[in-house]
């Protein structure tokens, strides 16, 4: 989602996110498939919280969930 954009006098500007209807984001589940944003092998989700751990053939990895997407 894009984030809104609203100019203010001067050179400033400022961002803005709102969430909308359904756009808020699912938590991710344990055994969901996930890859990076950045692209890179499918994982596996093996331990959520605040951040989330996931585990693909060369070991494992612990990121925050707005880096990964379902797959």
């Amino acid at each position: 989602m894009k984030p809104k954009v609203r100019y203010f006098t001067g050179n400033d500007l400022h961002l803005e996110r709102r969430w909308t209807g359904d756009s808020r984001p699912i938590p991710l589940n344990l055994g969901e498939r996930v890859r990076l944003n950045s692209g890179g092998p499918i994982g596996l989700v093996v331990e959520t919280g605040e951040l989330v751990t996931i585990a693909w053939p060369g070991g494992e990895a612990t990121f925050p969930p707005e880096c990964l997407h379902r797959v």
